[in-house]
């Protein structure tokens, strides 16, 4: 099902007392895969602890902007209220990244240059996020279960996001400079997309899902929550 958003909402504009009461109002009222964007002026992980105490797997929380003056969260209210598996939750951000950077294109495209930038610096915040829930969460969680280290399949996973990052600064740059043309971009798309349909593709069909054969069900609903809160 395709996903919808509403109007985002400036909690900076809402009386401190009445911040969460109201997010959480915002987010009863969304429908299945609606999604809002909410905007603060601090660090809202406190907010995102209080929604996995009170609304569990019911929602996906993916940053934006993270500071340091403006901290802009995308929160979508998911289809199912049931416990993810390593694999649901990451592969959904692949999913969710792949919009984004294909969003950036058409709006190059379309000549839309200042919206491409903003669009983009989405894009880089979140795939640099996912990176690290990997490299920081993921993948000592994965080397504990399995034994597997060294050679194993995380060392590969390293090597490739030292190219992911690379490609990613060539393409930052580009927006930073202005100098960015839409062949320019279609050429280190082309260039990303190769590095990363080989690296997800081997994730979502070997590490994520070994993941979680190795865990028992209440460390793998551990592990997504340590992952959604990294």
């Amino acid at each position: 099902m395709p996903m919808t958003s509403r109007q985002p909402v400036d909690v900076r504009t809402i009386p401190p007392r009445d911040r969460h009461a109201v997010v959480f109002k915002t987010f009863d009222a969304l429908s299945q895969n609606e999604t809002v964007v909410l905007i603060f002026d601090h660090d809202p992980r406190p907010l995102l602890h209080q929604f996995q105490r009170d609304r569990a797997a019911a929602f996906d929380w993916s940053p934006l902007e993270e500071g340091p003056e403006v901290w802009r969260i995308e929160l979508r209210r998911r289809a199912s209220e049931t416990a993810r598996t390593v694999s649901e939750f990451l592969g959904w951000d692949h999913d969710r990244l792949d919009g984004l950077l294909e969003s950036v294109r058409g709006l190059l495209a379309s000549g839309t240059p200042g919206e491409a930038a903003h669009r983009f610096a989405e894009f880089r915040t979140g795939l640099l996020r996912h990176i690290r829930l990997e490299e920081e969460v993921l993948f000592p969680a994965f080397e504990r279960a399995t034994g597997m280290s060294g050679s194993g399949p995380t060392t590969v996973m390293r090597a490739e996001h030292v190219e992911i990052r690379r490609i990613l600064d060539l393409m930052s740059e580009g927006f930073v400079a202005s100098g960015l043309t839409a062949s320019r971009f279609e050429s280190l798309r082309g260039d990303l997309v190769a590095v990363l349909g080989d690296h997800n593709g081997k994730e979502e069909q070997i590490l994520y899902p070994m993941t979680d054969r190795s865990l028992p069900p209440s460390a793998r609903k551990d592990l997504v929550d340590r992952l959604q809160t990294a």
